[in-house]
Order: C-alpha cells, then sequence, then structure tokens
C-alpha cells in the first residue's frame, strides 16, 4: 500500500449529516430489475408511486425508493413533513423546485413532478400530509463515497468529472440558478456513472434569465467549500462562488484531501494564496499528492481570493488542461464500478463492525445491571496503524513531526490527530504570529494547525 506523507492533519470531505441524499443503497451489480414487493410495501403509496425503503434523510424530511405503479419506473421519493416546515423552510422548498424546474441538463439531477399537501400513512397507522418531490434516482452513488472509501482520481477521471462538473454549473447559471452548497456529497453518479449535480435546497435565483446578475447575501454552503466572500457575510455573485466551490471538489479529487480548512486568514493555506505566493502553496500540497503542472496552473486562477479576479466558467473551458482528452466513458464505467464494488464492501464491512460493537455494548450493559464493583466504563478500542516522521526544522531547538496513516479510515486518522494535539499542546509551538516573510519560510509553516515541536 502506498502511504501518503502528511504535514498537516488533513481529512478527507467529511459528509453533511444534514444533507439530503438520493442515492440507492441496495444490489450494486443489480440495477434494472423490478424491486420485489411484499404485501406491506404494496399497500404504501404516495401518488402513483409505491413507496419502499429509505435512502436519506436530512432536515426537511426522509429520501425513499419509490416505484411508479404504472411505468415501474424507479424513483426518488423527497418526502416532506407540511406541519414541520416554518416559514423559512417552506421558502427553501420552493426555491429547490424552482431551482430544478428551471434547468435541464444530463449533468443536473432531474425533477421529475411535485405533489403537494398529499396523504402519507405511515407505518404506525397514523397518517400526515406531505410534499413529495419525485426525483430521478442516481443508481450510481455519490462522489463523496468513491473519494472516501476508494481514495483520490487519476487525473483522466478527475478531468472527466470536472468537465461535467462545470457543464451543469453552466447550465445552471444560464438559467439564474446558483447552487451555492457544490461538494462531492451533492455530486450523484447514474448508472453509468454520469455525474449528475443535486440539492438545489440552498440554491440562489436570478429573477428573470435576461436580468441583471442580481447579488447574494446569505452565508450558506458547506464551510469547507465556502470562497471568502461568502465567509465575509458580504453581498457576492452567484458564479464566482459556485467556481470556488468547483475548483475545491477539482483539488479533492485529485489529492484526496481539501486544498484549505476553511478560506479565511486564520488558515495558512489560504493566506498563502490570498499573498498570491502560490509556488510556496503548491510546494506545501506536492508533499502530499501529486499535481500536473496544468493542473496546478488552473486550481492558481480558480483560487483566486478576489472573485472580479477569479476565472470564470468560459475561462475555465479554455483553459488548456481543462480541454486535453478525459479517460473514454467505457473505461470510466469499467473503473468506477470495480469501485464501487470496494465501496460496497467497505459499508457492508462498517455495518457489521456497528452491530458487533452495538451487540457488545449492549452484552455489557446487562452484565453492569447485575455486577459492577468498580463502576467502570467499558469503550470499544480502534487500531489504526499511524507512522510518524520528525525532521530538524530550520527555527532552532525546533522540529516537525509527519504523522501519516498506513492503512484504516481518513476520518479517524482526523480524530485521532487533533486528540494528540490537544495532549500535545504544551509541546506544540504557536506559530499564529508567524508572518510569511519569504517564501522557505512559508513552506516550512505549512498549516496553523502544523505540529512543530
Amino acid at each position: 500500500m502506498t502511504s501518503v506523507l502528511f504535514s498537516t492533519p488533513v481529512a478527507a470531505p467529511v459528509a453533511d449529516m444534514d444533507a439530503t441524499q438520493y442515492t440507492q443503497q441496495t444490489d450494486p451489480t443489480d440495477l434494472s430489475a423490478p424491486p420485489n414487493l411484499n404485501p406491506q410495501q404494496q399497500q404504501r403509496m404516495l401518488a402513483q408511486y409505491q413507496v419502499l425503503q429509505t435512502l436519506g434523510s436530512g432536515l426537511q424530511g426522509k429520501v425513499k425508493l419509490g416505484v411508479d405503479s404504472v411505468t415501474r419506473q424507479r424513483v426518488a421519493l423527497k418526502i416532506i413533513d407540511m406541519a414541520k416546515l416554518n416559514r423559512k423552510a417552506m421558502i427553501n422548498v420552493y426555491r429547490e423546485v424552482e431551482a430544478m424546474s428551471r434547468v435541464s441538463h444530463t449533468n443536473v439531477l432531474r425533477l421529475l413532478s411535485v405533489h403537494d399537501d398529499v396523504p402519507y400513512a405511515k407505518k404506525s397507522g397514523t397518517q400526515k400530509q406531505v410534499i413529495v418531490i419525485v426525483l430521478e434516482l442516481a443508481t450510481g452513488g455519490e462522489l463523496f463515497d468513491f473519494m472516501m472509501y476508494t481514495g483520490c482520481f487519476s487525473e483522466n477521471i478527475a478531468r472527466a468529472y470536472f468537465q461535467q462538473l462545470v457543464a451543469g454549473l453552466e447550465a445552471c447559471h444560464a438559467q439564474g440558478v446558483y447552487h451555492r452548497d457544490i461538494k462531492p456529497e451533492n455530486l450523484l453518479l447514474d448508472e453509468s456513472f454520469a455525474l449528475k449535480i443535486a440539492d438545489f435546497g440552498l440554491s440562489g435565483l436570478r429573477e428573470g434569465v435576461d436580468g441583471a446578475v442580481a447579488e447574494l447575501y446569505t452565508q450558506c454552503g458547506t464551510r469547507g467549500y465556502m470562497s471568502p466572500e461568502v465567509l465575509s457575510c458580504l453581498p457576492y455573485e452567484g458564479e464566482p462562488a459556485d467556481v470556488w466551490s468547483a475548483g475545491v471538489v477539482l483539488f479533492i479529487m485529485l489529492a484526496g484531501f481539501p486544498p484549505f480548512q476553511i478560506a479565511t486568514n486564520q488558515d495558512w493555506w489560504f493566506r498563502a494564496c490570498a499573498a498570491k505566493k502560490h509556488d510556496a502553496f503548491w510546494a506545501a500540497h506536492l508533499r502530499s499528492a501529486v499535481f500536473s503542472p496544468g493542473a496546478m496552473s488552473l486550481m492558481s486562477r480558480i483560487f483566486c481570493v478576489a472573485p472580479q479576479e477569479r476565472i470564470t466558467l468560459a475561462a475555465i473551458k479554455a483553459d488548456p488542461w481543462f480541454k486535453e482528452s478525459a479517460i473514454a466513458p467505457k473505461d470510466l464505467q469499467t473503473e468506477l464500478l470495480n469501485r464501487k464494488l470496494q465501496v460496497e464492501e467497505e459499508k457492508r464491512k462498517e455495518r457489521e463492525e456497528k452491530l458487533r460493537a452495538s451487540a457488545k455494548r449492549h452484552s455489557q450493559q446487562l452484565q453492569d445491571e447485575e455486577f459492577d464493583p468498580f463502576d467502570m466504563n467499558v469503550m470499544r478500542s480502534v487500531v489504526l496503524p499511524i507512522a510518524a516522521e520528525m525532521s530538524a526544522a530550520e527555527a532552532p531547538g525546533r522540529c516537525v513531526v509527519e504523522f501519516r496513516r498506513t492503512s484504516g479510515a481518513c476520518l479517524k486518522f482526523h480524530e485521532i490527530y487533533k486528540k494528540l494535539s490537544a495532549s500535545l499542546s504544551d509541546l506544540v509551538w504557536d506559530n499564529d504570529e508567524t508572518e510569511m516573510a519569504d517564501d522557505s519560510l512559508a513552506e516550512e509553516l505549512i498549516s496553523d494547525e502544523a505540529m512543530m515541536i
């Protein structure tokens, strides 16, 4: 296994638990056969759709697998409890519907229909009134899962998906729709592993397709993907904000970790970009990942802090790296199918591990109820191999300790690193006041979170 050396704690993209998921979590090898419905499932209907298992959930409600009783088409049913909607939530629902109804593009998840004030019988026998948003079912899964469980992509695959992402965003912007929450969790894959932009609940809309570009004000999205102007709480334009988020996704596809922790001056990586010290920015990142000169050049233009100077979607399409040939669709499908099987296997192991842990905790609780003379809590431990390498720093009396994950989950590695940093807080040098006087020093102090002892 190839080890990646981290000179700063680098987290894999973290799933947003509030994000609604539309992906199918059934047998990955069976994408076309109609499901077998038991009598209880056949009785649960929403409009013309049979309601099957839950695919995901979010703040607004659940997403369930549905089958059109007439065409037998599989769909995703986003079910929203009307009784739980306040005024702001209702506005978000109608904004999502309006945004998706404006855009028709192969790289944007299709809105099939909307049903308002529909009676829905729950399994408990009670009934409630719901809004049902019927969406195209993305059977390929989330882009996030592929990167989380199988690692970063080759440049050809990353380019292919970035080209599709740019095409989808261009179609959205042409219709006055600005997504404002572009991230791997909101990029789904269909049965051919083509990319679909999903979840428009936070989108901004321009009134009138031919109207002037409207300024947006709401600070929304996922912080690790938000542009600096959005984080600043100042008025901003939608296209540059989406371009920044798309650049973060491209970086993660190529590296397996994000370019910044957050695009503010508290983050060293961002400060390097703000100071236009791109050589230092890339020199530090090249210790942990591989980027071609063309990819670095394009992303440097994307990570331009001033939105008016940031590269546009039209200019991205003219970029030499972007215009290079991507992987053939057949080869992409073969690669992603193999990765999907790996994703499903890793998820199966996680489910089994959770069941074992739950059973162990339950067994321990039963034992504690009968006999607990020492009043001790028993917690399950996780083995995560981590390697550390120490090297001398230019500053006298200090050294840099670099950690890397040799195997195991990226998120668990990041969690352990934070605990380790806290435990060694009396030894870790606080470099918050350090100024990047020159590139050589900037390359050594590669993050505000770097552990320098």
